[in-house]
């Protein structure tokens, strides 16, 4: 696969790692990652800004067809020979669930708008319709036991990305009980100093190597918090040692597993997002800004 700037129209990377003909490619939403399909039921998911390779995705027992991504980016429908659908998590890598019910090939797949429902069409000639988020509308808000939402939330916090994606679910359907509990345990992110964070962007740029390595290592401490500067930096198509070292940082970044904390505070953020209400984008957007949700 390559990537082409389309502005200059020359060839920005080549991205190598099927073993077979790759037949599909698409981009999340957000940008950020590629995800491609071979014929060796192998999915790829790719960062966009390196060309660097991020997890590959295995699990159907047959050729990948094509792939969509949820409009949020954080799930990966699949849609194989197999005659299933699977469910991945962009995060983790790993899967979330398996629809069944087509009786041959799947060939298409699709997210609704709302990312709530997934639409896949077989070669049974039949469209199949997946409600694979918690619909408020169809159930009443359940009363769980403080018991269920410690379990909930050390669930949300586990490698198994199944049952995280249950628990998400499960807390989607108690809306104010999931707010509350966020309110409670969701430790706000916390942001760099935005002029120091300026100082250490236009520190790699220096005219001395100390200072260039030392602007490069404190943008690695900052991490994940760091990254959409770091890209946006790129985009305006700095020094070619600036970008190297950009692409540096980012790989780095990106290749240190998140932390049980922090997959946690990705779950519970879908948790919010997927709530929808005012009080839920309340503390969300606390949460971005590293602020604590006022009681």
């Amino acid at each position: 696969m390559k990537l082409w700037d389309l502005t200059s129209g020359k060839e920005r990377v080549t991205l190598q790692g099927h073993i077979g003909v790759v037949h599909s490619v698409v981009f999340s939403p957000d940008g950020k990652t590629l995800a491609s399909v071979s014929y060796v039921q192998t999915v790829k998911l790719w960062d966009v800004v390196t060309g660097k390779e991020r997890a590959t995705l295995q699990g159907h027992a047959e050729a990948v067809w094509t792939v969509a991504f949820s409009p949020d980016s954080k799930t990966l429908a699949t849609a194989s020979i197999d005659k299933t659908v699977k469910l991945w998590e962009v995060a983790s890598g790993k899967e979330r669930a398996t629809l069944l019910g087509h009786t041959d090939a799947v060939l298409s797949v699709a997210f609704s708008l709302d990312g709530k429902t997934v639409a896949s069409a077989g070669m049974e000639k039949a469209i199949k319709f997946w409600d694979i988020l918690a619909n408020k509308r169809a159930e009443p808000a359940r009363l769980l036991s403080p018991e269920s939402l410690d379990n909930l939330w050390t669930t949300l916090a586990g490698e198994d990305a199944a049952k995280a994606y249950q628990a998400i679910n499960t807390l989607v359907l108690s809306p104010q009980q999931a707010a509350t509990l966020m309110k409670e345990r969701l430790r706000p992110t916390l942001e760099p100093n935005p002029q120091q964070f300026t100082l250490l962007m236009a520190g790699l740029d220096s005219d001395q190597f100390a200072l260039r390595q030392k602007a490069s290592e404190a943008l690695e401490k900052i991490g994940e918090q760091a990254q959409a500067a770091l890209r946006k930096k790129l985009v305006e198509k700095p020094s070619l040692e600036v970008r190297q070292r950009i692409e540096q940082i980012l790989t780095k970044v990106e290749q240190q597993p998140l932390s049980v904390e922090g997959f946690r505070a990705l779950r519970a953020v879908e948790v919010l997002e997927h709530i929808g209400n005012s009080e839920a984008r309340r503390y969300w957007r606390h949460w971005r800004q590293g602020q604590k949700v006022p009681g």
